[in-house]
């Protein structure tokens, strides 16, 4: 139920795999690309 927004806070906490946690795409219900990003 968290904001998409703190995905990559979530994600980066608990993933141990780096190019997981470093990069996140958000898709809407039709599969449309809402966001994506990469953090350095």
């Amino acid at each position: 139920g968290a904001p998409w927004q703190l995905a990559e806070v979530i994600m980066r906490g608990y993933d141990p795999c780096v190019s997981c946690a470093t990069h996140m795409i958000v898709i809407d219900e039709d599969n449309r690309l809402v966001a994506q990003k990469l953090i350095q």
